[in-house]
């Protein structure tokens, strides 16, 4: 039969005080005759000097020995102790009757010091009891003598004892007053515990309309009560609050781009969600089980659930390209209750990943071939295989034009990275937008005749406002666009600046013969992104990026579209007006 908490409770009470008593009466047994022994010490030495200051009268002849025998015996009470008193030469002059303890009295005087003017106190070693010694001086302060008193230890031992007696009576009698209150209160304190625990195994058993009583027992205990009292309500709330995550939750996973799908240790599907089956081909009103990609992910399944490791493998699926993760589930108890399958889209991330391949390896080319040319170009003026001067200057020629590119590319991935840094601020003000236009226009004219195009200025110099922006950075974006249009244009084309007013914003647009194929123009102004990859010299791609950037931190918008047979990029600016 189980012990109930009040006979445990009042068991460990009444084991706490009497182990508590004797622990009590050992230690002071152990450690009270030598703390006796201190209080006696401290007791004896100003009686001990006293005595070697009434020596020193009566050795100095100040003091007749009658007189000193009287004082020192016939009121040998005083000392309570025995009483050595010792010439220098080691001669015993007085000791109290009944003295037994000369030789360890001598001893103290000869070995320990006393002789050479120390005093001392101590619990002899050898048991005989406490004593202490003090020397005795003349006027010239030389020792002359020694006077020791010493206390038995059968005395100190029977005081002792007699404490130790009185202490265990003591404590015997507060332990059998102390049980009727630690009886009575044991009592009242597990009775409030058992009818919580009853109402906590009701709880349990799934009916929290029960209460717990809150009017017995302690503050702590009348709160347990009052927590346990709550606790129905709080169930109750908790299980509404659960279903409503759960909603919640199951609201998130469908609404995820990604696929999720819940398998169990059998390999069937409890879960999935309305992404999973439109990443695998189907529409939503199919069944996931029923599309053909599904078969090698439900294997692998089988394989993660028997394994209990993560598996990755990629599966294309149409124009899609998709990497599925699945990892075993665990239940709360450590037990593998099933698989979970996370299906990504990663085509969008392996375009991009492919596209920053490609600029590294066209970067790589790009900062190569100059770097070459130079190389063989200074090899042959260093082996001195250009003899003439006229081929010397068109070799330092050949090394400024390629130094010039090489520095181009270098002061375009610069540019890029500062403005990618975030640390750059725009200064706007009233800029005067036509003379912008119209001198980017005309420093580009002779670089496009001799390409074979021309630059045409579609822009009303009376009808051009004048705009708050930053007069550089427009200019720097003029300066791509029309770059980049005369790279990219066809042969013999035109390249048309036009700038129309629309609302609050002055729109600029730049347009050239060609066309861009509808899957790169979203992609145009990313970094690292080049539409037409055959022109190995065109540039870096890092142009129209940098336009991007500009555009983005002046807090205006830049786009580009096929018009007919043109494609026309179209940057906004901020019309001024007076204030």
């Amino acid at each position: 039969m189980k012990k109930t908490l009040f006979s445990n409770t009042l068991t460990v009470l009444i084991i706490s005080l009497v182990v508590s008593a004797v622990l009590t009466a050992v230690i002071f047994a152990i450690v009270g005759r030598r703390t006796f022994a201190r209080s006696k010490i401290n007791e004896l030495m100003p009686r001990a000097e006293y005595l070697s200051q009434v020596t020193s009268e009566y050795m100095q002849g100040r003091l007749y020995k009658d007189d000193y025998l009287n004082l020192m015996l016939v009121n040998g009470n005083i000392w309570d102790a025995e009483v050595y008193v010792f010439s220098r030469n080691g001669g015993l002059i007085l000791c109290t009757s009944g003295a037994t303890h000369i030789e360890t009295a001598y001893g103290y005087f000869n070995d320990f010091g006393v002789i050479q003017g120390q005093s001392i106190n101590s619990l002899d070693a050898d048991g005989k009891g406490v004593i202490v010694g003090v020397p005795v001086y003349d006027d010239e302060r030389t020792v002359i003598g020694g006077a020791f008193l010493l206390k038995p230890i059968t005395e100190i031992d029977k005081s002792l004892n007699a404490l130790i007696v009185t202490l265990f009576i003591s404590l015997a009698v507060s332990i059998i007053g102390l049980l009727v209150p630690i009886y009575f209160l044991t009592r009242r304190i597990t009775k409030p515990l058992n009818n919580i625990t009853t109402t906590a195994e009701i709880m349990m058993n799934g009916d929290f309309s029960v209460r717990a009583q809150e009017n017995d027992g302690t503050d702590e205990i009348h709160k347990l009560a009052a927590s346990f009292n709550s606790l129905s309500d709080n169930l109750t709330q908790t299980i509404n609050d659960l279903t409503i995550e759960r909603n919640r939750l199951a609201f998130l996973v469908d609404s995820m781009r990604e696929g999720i799908v819940s398998i169990n240790c059998g390999g069937l599907v409890e879960q999935y969600n309305p992404s999973a089956v439109r990443l695998l081909g189907g529409s939503e009103d199919e069944k996931i089980e029923e599309q053909p990609g599904f078969s090698e992910i439900i294997n692998t399944a089988f394989d993660v659930i028997e394994k209990c490791e993560c598996r990755e493998f990629s599966q294309k699926v149409a124009d899609r390209e998709l990497k599925i993760s699945i990892d075993p589930v665990q239940s709360g108890y450590g037990k593998l209750a099933g698989a979970v399958v996370l299906i990504q889209d990663v085509t969008e991330m392996n375009r991009l990943e492919r596209t920053r391949h490609e600029y590294v390896a066209n970067v790589s080319h790009e900062l190569r071939t100059p770097i070459a040319s130079i190389r063989s170009l200074a090899d042959a003026l260093n082996d001195n295989m250009v003899k003439t001067e006229a081929d010397k200057y068109r070799y330092y020629g050949y090394i400024l034009k390629e130094s010039l590119r090489l520095s181009r590319l270098i002061d375009d991935l610069m540019e890029l990275s500062r403005l990618r840094s975030g640390n750059l601020a725009f200064e706007k003000r009233k800029v005067d937008t036509y003379a912008i236009i119209s001198d980017v226009a005309e420093r580009f004219t002779d670089i496009a005749n001799e390409n074979g195009k021309k630059i045409i200025l579609a822009v009303d110099e009376n009808n051009c406002p004048y705009t708050y922006t930053n007069d550089d950075r427009i200019e720097q974006l003029l300066v791509i666009l029309v770059d980049n249009a005369i790279k990219y244009s066809d042969a013999g084309s035109p390249i048309t600046i036009e700038a129309t007013e629309c609302d609050d914003k002055l729109l600029i647009s730049v347009k050239n013969k060609g066309h861009v194929a509808d899957e790169d123009i979203d992609h145009l102004f990313e970094r690292f992104y080049k539409a037409d990859k055959s022109h190995k010299g065109g540039g870096t791609g890092l142009g129209l990026s940098i336009a991007s950037e500009i555009i983005s931190l002046l807090d205006e918008k830049i786009k580009v579209k096929n018009i007919e047979d043109c494609v026309v990029f179209t940057f906004s600016v901020e019309v001024f007006k007076i204030k």
